[in-house]
């Protein structure tokens, strides 16, 4: 509007806007931002007011990060409403492209445009600010680090753009919750020791604070730009509960038996003497719910000295490197084991585990004469309550007995470790179960 006729003065809020409005016959567009902002109810009604007298030729446009307490649905019967949510506004590959070329990078790739749409989520104002650090080919290396995109300036405009205009409360909420990777209403209850984080979580949905839902159950997540915005925060201001949180973490996904991310919480903690203690307790049970990989990739950053000291823990380490079949380092841990057995030092506990281990190891290495031995053994000495070590036992030989073709001593085997790891929910030793059933049926 530039070129036209300049308004006069306007003076009497909104209502004077409307006169000017009403006066004016070249067509106007009206654009009104950050209308979250807007709490005064006498003010809502005299916009409702301005809604409903606005003369045709004009366009109001109106930008909030939550649905604006005005009466709208009869607009919306007539028609006369375009909504356009925050997913509409998300840029695609193509958009992206498109961009950057206009910007001046013409030596675009796909793998270029795949590493910015990861990073940004699509979000405009982060391909925006991509694209003007994106004129040359070397800059892509310098914006996307460890799979995420690093934009100057991003990090403090979230900061002091959103975060810094929410209550205090909310704040603490994102800051706090920002340490774990997806939210969930009791997740967040037992890390930050309340009981109303479902009521909060919707109130920042409602706000459209850069969370999402994952999918059709009660687990949203951050978007990883805001994420990181908010865990730089959080160390800056309180690098002192950082740990405490993620110790917190680490229990309350054990309980909801997420145990990857559980360990990953653990060693986010960097206090070794709490991850081993993690891993000598909850640790056992990850084991049979499949977290082997994770506990072995921690224990190859340990010496294996340093864990001498911690019968409980060289256990769980050596059936996890067992499962994921690295018997080199297994080897070595049952070597610690049995000098500690043969020392007498070695506790009940795990020298019961000790003897299922020797036989899983046994069969691995190929010796199946003598893993069948210590099975037959080792079975008969444990009492038949069902059990994980029982049921891994039970199939290793079946494994054993079909390279022997022996049949019928493999289906016996197969069908009491099926029957072990389903009473005791290890749904891990259960999918070995049937796998070594179909290879026995093959």
């Amino acid at each position: 509007i530039a070129n036209r006729e300049p308004v006069s003065e306007i003076s009497g809020g909104l209502p004077g806007l409307l006169h000017a409005l009403r006066n004016l016959h070249v067509p106007l567009t009206i654009f009104i931002d950050e209308l979250e902002t807007l709490t005064d109810d006498a003010a809502f009604i005299e916009l409702d007011n301005l809604i409903e007298n606005l003369p045709n030729r004009h366009t109001l446009v109106l930008a909030s990060r939550k649905k604006p307490d005005l009466r709208l649905a009869r607009f919306r019967v007539r028609g006369e409403i375009l909504d356009i949510g925050a997913k509409a506004l998300e840029f695609d590959g193509e958009g992206i492209t498109e961009l950057l070329r206009a910007s001046g990078a013409n030596w675009i790739d796909e793998d270029a445009v795949r590493a910015i749409l990861a990073g940004t989520e699509g979000w405009p104002m982060a391909v925006e600010l991509a694209s003007k650090y994106m004129t040359e080919r070397d800059d892509i290396g310098k914006l996307i680090v460890d799979g995420g995109v690093t934009l100057p300036n991003l990090h403090d405009y979230l900061a002091e753009e959103i975060l810094a205009r929410q209550d205090q409360e909310v704040q603490d909420f994102l800051l706090d919750t920002s340490i774990l990777r997806d939210l969930h209403p009791g997740l967040c209850d037992a890390l930050l020791d309340r009981d109303d984080s479902r009521q909060v979580i919707a109130l920042i949905q409602d706000m459209n604070l850069f969370l999402t839902r994952s999918d059709s159950t009660e687990w949203v997540r951050f978007h990883s730009l805001f994420r990181g915005m908010l865990r730089r925060a959080l160390v800056r201001t309180r690098g002192k509960d950082v740990k405490h949180l993620h110790q917190r973490a680490a229990l309350a996904l054990a309980d909801m038996e997420l145990f990857n991310l559980a360990i990953d919480h653990a060693i986010a903690t960097n206090d070794g003497s709490f991850v081993e203690n993690f891993i000598a307790g909850p640790g056992q049970l990850a084991i049979q719910r499949g977290a082997a990989a994770r506990i072995a990739a921690w224990a190859d950053t340990q010496p294996l000295q340093s864990l001498s000291e911690r019968q409980d823990v060289l256990v769980v380490t050596a059936w996890a490197h067992l499962l994921v079949r690295d018997v080199v380092r297994a080897n070595a841990e049952l070597e610690m084991l049995t000098r500690c057995r043969d020392a007498g030092s070695l506790g009940e506990p795990e020298r019961r585990s000790l003897a299922m281990l020797e036989t899983m190891f046994a069969m691995m290495t190929g010796n199946f004469a003598s893993g069948l031995a210590l099975s037959q053994q080792h079975l008969g000495e444990v009492a038949r309550n069902r059990s994980f070590e029982r049921g891994v036992i039970c199939n290793v030989s079946g494994y054993a007995e079909i390279l022997l073709s022996r049949f019928d001593d493999a289906e016996a085997y197969l069908a009491e470790g099926t029957a072990n790891h389903a009473c005791v929910g290890s749904t891990f030793g259960e999918a070995f179960s049937v796998a070594y059933r179909g290879l026995l049926e093959a």
